[in-house]
């Protein structure tokens, strides 16, 4: 349950229209609540403060209807360079990064004030009676209006600011990154996969027998899959003592009637069972980062080797995806892994995980670079210099051969695809930094 409200609520947060939903409802509330306040104080008393002249009904719903016209007229200014704004990240980020526009907190809140505004005006407008027999103008109400108003004003040169700001290479590389630490903070130490060193297998008491044929459990759909339910799988095969063995993780594409796992022993399972463990497994349109690290670092990647295609030939943007690339890798390499295997209480084996290891981790964020930028000094030594660094944070074991690994191809790479002898020389400088640091640290 706690992984499907995950999912309802990433594609909440991902919906453009969500918060100016919950906005909207709640200039209408305050509409309601100013009104009710000004009948109930229905007096002299707010005209004395002489700020607001309306000049009866015919004013104030001059006033109201100025205010809701221009408001829609902003909105629709807004929503279209919103549009422009997406189209602009497309050509350049990649259609990938668009859900990071469309998530945006800002750009959600800033539609939402001016419709809210609008919604509220209309609201007090019905309310305005000029009849001959009771004339009723809502001044605290109006008011308010024309102070929302000026706060859409305000909101109006913020978002100028703010979608100004945000196609900047550097903003967009940096929220895509801070979106993978905390992504990272949150998956690891992974639910799946608690430490074999934690609780052994129980040889007395052995539940599976893994020589014989296993029972293929198969997808339901076609699509990626999101999310795994691991406690309930967990919960499954302790009450029905079986071991699921789970052939894909989360940013998978599954084909439907693909083999998802594989479960041991076979007879005690059933129809009812076999749809409960397919019911645990979430799929979705797109991948997103519930518990898909890969996606955040295919994001960053995605935007590098755009910036290295020919066409954009941009290796600082480049650079500062490596950079981040880099912190994320840093910053990873302080968690704890889990293994692929997870034991009950009894020290019974229950799940078998498909994880992602340190050296894929590497492969993942540094392969498609390596191979976009080996004709590309800068990015080429950029590279190099950052696996020295890495070297130099002390990384475990299981990183330093895979980053000792992708310097050797980087410096391959280099041998055929630079141009010049000085360029090749420098490389070759920067390896054997690397090797001297690898060395070290295995003494």
């Amino acid at each position: 349950m706690k992984i499907l409200l995950q999912n309802y609520w990433e594609a909440l947060r991902s919906s453009f229209w969500f918060i100016p939903s919950l906005m909207l409802a709640g200039g209408i509330v305050l509409a309601l609540v100013m009104l009710n306040l000004d009948r109930m104080l229905e007096a002299d008393w707010f005209k004395a403060i002489g700020w607001v002249s309306l000049r009866g009904p015919e004013g104030a719903r001059a006033l109201l209807s100025s205010v809701a016209s221009s408001m829609m007229t902003i909105a629709s200014l807004t929503f279209s360079m919103t549009i422009i704004t997406l189209q602009l990240a497309s050509t350049q980020f990649g259609p990938r990064l668009l859900r990071n526009f469309i998530r945006d907190r800002g750009n959600q809140m800033v539609l939402g004030m001016f419709i809210t505004t609008f919604a509220y005006c209309l609201m007090v407008l019905r309310a305005v009676n000029g009849t001959k027999d009771h004339q009723f103008v809502p001044e605290l109400a109006i008011t308010t209006g024309i102070a929302l108003a000026m706060l859409s004003l305000g909101v109006l040169i913020y978002f100028i600011h703010h979608i100004a700001s945000s196609i900047q290479a550097g903003s967009v590389i940096a929220k895509v990154g801070d979106e993978l630490h905390y992504a990272m903070h949150r998956l690891y130490p992974e639910e799946l996969g608690d430490d074999a060193d934690t609780v052994g297998p129980n040889a007395d008491m052995p539940i599976a027998d893994f020589s014989q044929p296993p029972h293929v459990i198969s997808a339901s759909q076609s699509n990626y899959l999101q999310s795994v339910d691991s406690d309930r799988l967990f919960e499954l095969a302790k009450e029905q003592k079986f071991v699921l063995k789970i052939l894909y993780r989360p940013g998978h594409f599954i084909i439907k009637n693909a083999a998802l796992v594989h479960a041991w022993p076979t007879e005690r399972l059933n129809d009812e069972v076999i749809e409960s463990i397919q019911d645990a497994f979430h799929y979705g349109n797109i991948r997103t980062l519930t518990q898909d690290i890969e996606f955040g670092i295919h994001q960053l990647v995605e935007v590098a080797v755009r910036a290295l295609s020919p066409g954009i030939n941009d290796p600082f943007t480049a650079a500062s995806c490596i950079d981040r690339l880099s912190a994320a890798i840093a910053e990873l390499s302080t968690k704890k892994f889990p293994s692929s295997l997870r034991y009950d209480e009894e020290g019974h084996l229950r799940i078998v995980v498909n994880v992602l290891s340190p050296s894929d981790i590497i492969d993942k964020a540094f392969h498609q670079i390596r191979q976009a930028s080996y004709k590309i000094p800068a990015t080429t030594l950029h590279l190099l210099g950052t696996f020295e660094r890495l070297l130099e944070h002390r990384l475990p074991r299981a990183f330093h051969d895979a980053i000792l690994n992708h310097a050797g191809l980087v410096y391959e790479g280099s041998k055929k695809g630079l141009a010049y002898v000085w360029d090749r020389e420098e490389a070759k400088t920067y390896y054997r930094r690397v090797i001297d640091i690898y060395d070290n640290a295995r003494v």
